[in-house]
């Protein structure tokens, strides 16, 4: 498939929320693979009626297409960081709001997102990595899709400890402790987790989005 088309297939949105903002927001997940992001971007989607952008997603048309799969990874990094971007734009300009199911984990990655110049809310899963790798191994979908919107079934390509390991030495993490908005414990067990997110669904609900329209 030529990559133009490839690209505007990718930005074709589905499962779209009801919710509408007069201004929207996006909520930034950052932490490891395993660490839980994908459970708590579908507990926000659900209880906040937010627009999944998975980064998974894309990538998993890339390895799909004859042509596109060939292409080196950084080349598939570039790409999908670039459709992502495009495909944030078109659903802020539908009045959604988003949460990103991947790791936002460096300055940069995040000072992106700012230049939207829209409200940006990050989260900060604190995990074990030998808890991650384990997670990786036997992972299955914890959380229910029922009442999540976007892309639902973005699936993590991370599954064993040797990739796990490529993507901790690779990825950048820098961001200050007193950036992130909010903080969960992904140590603990997913029970837990989910109410911690709720608990964060609550206060953005409650102290900051006050200006949902129906």
């Amino acid at each position: 498939m030529k990559k133009e088309e490839f690209i505007n297939k990718c930005l074709i949105l589905k499962n779209l929320p009801d919710q509408r903002y007069d201004e929207p927001f996006i909520i930034a997940l950052s932490g490891y693979s395993g660490s839980g992001k994908s459970h708590v971007a579908k507990i926000l989607s659900q209880r906040l009626g937010l627009y999944i952008v998975g980064g998974d997603a894309v990538r998993q048309k890339i390895y799909q297409d004859s042509e596109l799969k060939h292409l080196e990874l950084e080349e598939i990094q570039n790409l999908t960081n670039y459709i992502s971007e495009l495909k944030i734009k078109k659903i802020l300009r539908e009045n959604m709001s988003i949460v990103i199911d991947r790791s936002i984990s460096s300055l940069d990655g995040l000072n992106n997102l700012k230049k939207l110049n829209i409200p940006v809310f990050l989260i900060n899963l604190i995990s074990d990595h030998e808890q991650n790798i384990e997670r990786i191994i036997n992972r299955s979908n914890n959380c229910n899709d029922l009442g999540s919107y976007g892309d639902i079934d973005s699936k993590s390509g991370v599954k064993t400890r040797e990739m796990y390991e490529e993507i901790k030495e690779r990825k950048i993490y820098n961001i200050p402790n007193e950036i992130f908005n909010y903080i969960i414990d992904a140590r603990k067990s997913l029970e837990d987790v989910t109410i911690q997110t709720n608990n964060i669904a609550n206060d953005i609900s409650l102290n900051i989005v006050k200006n949902k329209t129906k």
